[in-house]
Formats: structure tokens, C-alpha cells, sequence
């Protein structure tokens, strides 16, 4: 698997910090000297702790994708397959409790789209669940778009697709709209089975007065009879 690419962890906890924590220093002008400096002590004891949770959060992340280059760490040495799921599923609760973190703590910032970005070009489907759940927490951009298209639309389990789907409820300008329906069409004719029947199944949150006529016409061709029978019910409704 792929070297993470090289986020420092100063780095990430320095932009998190930045949009966490750097508004609380701005006070009203009548506060008194002690307030001031009692609100300065909390603020840098926020950071402090924050940066250290953050970073070793990051940190353990890093060190389990190390292993997976070193294969010299405490998981299955008896046969690499196992050892590659080992460390998967490790990376993937690591992700879960970032997930978990950034969620409560309502962080939305480039580093975890990046993150997320990162990991979910990675093999292992439950590795790539977690990255999305990371991509979840933060609001729709092209670049989170297109890695989500080419990463999860077209993978092979159905649990990962439909949480997908879910991710791209969210894009609903019309430049997006048209890049969905070109990577729908895409895989409605050459996806596996399994992509192309819950496409069909799913497509009625995507139809627009737009693309309604293109769909129509796709069903009308389509060899396959469940995914023709999906898109006219949702063309009826």
C-alpha cells in the first residue's frame, strides 16, 4: 500500500487549532486585566490539550501505515494477506475514532478532506468506509466529489456504495449534477452487477428535470431486466 502522504502532525494540529480555537481570543474591550488573562490561560490550556489528542491521533495513524512497509509489527507474520487485513482493520478503528472526534468537536477544515481523500484510495473496502464517514463531516467540494466517484460509486460492495450515494445527496448544484449523471451512466453500462442494480434502485434522489429524458432513454436500451424495471419506477413517480 501506498506511503501517507506527507502530512506533518504539527502541521495538522496547527490548522486545526487555527479554526478551533484562534476565535475565542477576542474579547470585549471592558473586560478586565485578570479576565483577559484568565481567558489567555484557558485558551492556550485549550490548545495544549487539543493538540496533544489531535496529534496522537495522527500520530497512530501514521505509525500503522508504517507497518504496512516495515512488516515488522505485532500483527500476523504467517501469511502477508492477514497481515495486510490486520493492519486494515487496525487503520480503520483509528479512522473511526478521528471520525468520531472531528464530528463532536464540529471540525471542518481542508486537512481532514485531505485525510480522507488519502485513505479512501486505499484497497481494503473497510478502510475506505471510514475515510468516507471522515469525508461526511465536511461540506461538498469538487475534489471530495470526484474521489468519491471514482473510489466508492464503482466499488464492489454494496454497503460502501449506498453510503456513498448518501455522501452525494449532498451536491446539488448543477455543475455537480451533470458530473454524477455522467459517472451513473458510466457505470449503469460497464459497472459490475452489483453497482449497476443499486444505481437503478437508488437512482429516484438523483432524477432532475434535466436528466429525467436521459435515464428514460438508457432504460429503454438496457439489456438488464431488474435495472430496466428500477429506473421506469422511478421515471413513474
Amino acid at each position: 500500500m501506498k506511503k501517507l502522504f506527507v502530512f506533518t502532525i504539527v502541521g495538522l494540529t496547527a490548522l486545526f487549532l487555527s479554526s478551533q480555537f484562534f476565535e475565542s481570543s477576542s474579547k470585549s474591550e471592558d473586560l478586565s486585566v485578570s479576565s483577559i488573562t484568565s481567558d489567555k490561560t484557558q485558551t492556550k490550556t485549550l490548545r495544549s490539550v487539543a493538540s496533544v489528542e489531535l496529534g496522537q491521533k495522527l500520530k497512530q495513524l501514521d505509525d500503522l501505515e508504517n507497518c504496512l512497509d516495515s512488516r515488522k509489527c505485532g500483527f500476523s507474520n504467517s501469511d502477508s494477506r492477514e497481515y495486510d487485513l490486520e493492519v486494515g482493520r487496525a487503520i480503520k478503528v483509528e479512522l473511526e475514532k478521528l471520525y468520531e472526534y472531528i464530528s463532536d468537536e464540529e471540525i471542518e477544515d481542508e486537512w481532514v478532506s485531505e485525510l480522507g481523500r488519502r485513505y479512501i484510495q486505499f484497497e481494503d473496502g473497510h478502510i475506505k468506509e471510514a475515510a468516507l464517514m471522515l469525508l461526511s463531516t465536511q461540506a461538498p467540494s469538487d475534489k471530495n466529489l470526484e474521489v468519491v466517484l471514482s473510489e466508492v460509486i464503482s466499488f464492489h460492495s454494496a454497503p460502501l456504495v449506498e453510503l456513498g450515494l448518501l455522501e452525494l445527496t449532498k451536491y446539488k448544484t448543477p455543475v455537480w449534477n451533470r458530473r454524477i449523471d455522467e459517472s451513473f451512466m458510466k457505470n449503469l453500462n460497464s459497472g459490475s452487477l452489483v453497482v449497476r442494480q443499486l444505481l437503478a434502485k437508488k437512482i429516484s434522489q438523483f432524477l432532475t428535470n434535466d436528466n429525467r429524458a436521459m435515464y428514460k432513454e438508457f432504460a429503454a436500451t438496457t439489456n438488464d431486466s431488474k435495472v430496466k424495471r428500477y429506473i421506469e419506477a422511478a421515471l413513474s413517480k
